[in-house]
């Protein structure tokens, strides 16, 4: 007996069951180790000391506890579940991204409407309307002389909105000479 055990005894040494796995017997088949204590007469297995395993193999027994199956398996899942949360996180990063896109554009059409506007007296009115219908909401507004000057807010979409929202500025008015 060399001491190494079968793949199929690794129960041995659990101290709840001192050894009452399955053991080989000479003639290919298994016995449990209560089993083979109580044929040797009531005295213990293979000398006096119980013992698990043997060199001996049962002819075509794949049984193995203990071993590292179904490691991939977790593997693969823990896998799956960092990629989908990746994924996650570079939806909401474009959510993000889309909306800093849309607050720009609202941002420079408002200033644009407001300084068509300015001649009128209008100025700010029209920016917070242009700004409006962009899906934006003016946040501020400064007139100074034909320069307007504006700041619009868009809300993030979804989750998202509980950060805020994203801003923009843009100035618009007669080119300098």
């Amino acid at each position: 007996m060399s001491g190494r055990p079968h793949r199929w005894s690794a129960r041995c040494g659990d101290p709840h069951d001192r050894c009452g796995g399955l053991q080989p017997r000479s003639d290919g088949q298994h016995i449990r180790g209560s089993d083979q204590h109580i044929r040797d007469g009531g005295e213990r297995a293979h000398g006096g000391q119980q013992t698990c395993g043997s060199d001996e193999r049962a002819s075509g027994d794949q049984h193995t506890r203990g071993g590292d199956q179904g490691v991939a398996t977790v593997l693969a899942g823990a896998l799956v579940v960092m990629l989908l949360a990746a994924a996650v996180v570079v939806v909401h990063l474009g959510a993000v991204v889309v909306a800093r896109r849309r607050a720009e554009a609202a941002a420079d059409l408002a200033a644009l409407g407001g300084a068509g506007q300015v001649v009128a007296g209008r100025g700010c009115a029209a920016a917070g309307r242009v700004a409006g219908e962009m899906g934006g909401r003016l946040a501020e507004c400064a007139v100074d002389g034909w320069v307007v000057t504006v700041r619009v807010e868009v809300e993030l979409p979804g989750v998202l909105s509980m950060f805020g929202a994203t801003s923009a500025r843009a100035r618009a008015g007669p080119a300098e000479v």
